[in-house]
């Protein structure tokens, strides 16, 4: 499959720094066909992983980005990451246009009230929604990748 015969190539070596992974020299040495198609190999693999990083990267500085608006912008909700995010946005949505008046702190079952009544806010990115609880009032949206939404559920 391969020669076995010893070849002269240059390997980089790779090192880590705060400012992501380069290469930093070169050496000569000795070796087979097969370790430099292994190392040519991890090399691509490395790269590659590289490149997804540095994309995760910037999603993520987007995303933070995009919470620091909204935290600025809506001072009563956190738009925390951890899951919090899409219902926080559902729930300004439903403050802003259906007039309902949000709690402060987090509470079972319920988000806010209007006239009397205690309404669960729910929104979502996907097709369906659900709940746990059986609440008193049940407000639902779909939220959209270009930031439009819609109500699919009120009643």
């Amino acid at each position: 499959m391969f020669s076995k015969s010893k070849v002269r190539r240059s390997l980089l070596l790779g090192y880590r720094s705060d400012r992501g992974f380069g290469f930093r020299t070169s050496i000569s040495l000795e070796f087979s066909d097969e370790v430099i198609i292994l190392i040519y190999r991890i090399k691509t693999i490395v790269e590659d992983f590289v490149e997804k990083q540095q994309v995760i990267e910037q999603a993520l500085e987007n995303i933070f980005k995009g919470i620091g608006l909204l935290r600025h912008e809506f001072k009563n909700r956190s738009f925390t990451i951890d899951g919090r995010l899409v219902g926080d946005i559902g729930e300004v949505i439903a403050e802003g246009n259906y007039g309902i008046s949000l709690y402060k702190d987090q509470v079972p079952v319920h988000d806010g009230e209007k006239g009397g009544k205690l309404i669960q806010i729910k929104a979502t990115f996907k097709d369906h929604l659900t709940f746990g609880k059986v609440p008193d009032y049940y407000l639902g949206f779909k939220l959209k990748k270009d930031g439009s939404w819609i109500e699919i559920f009120n009643g």
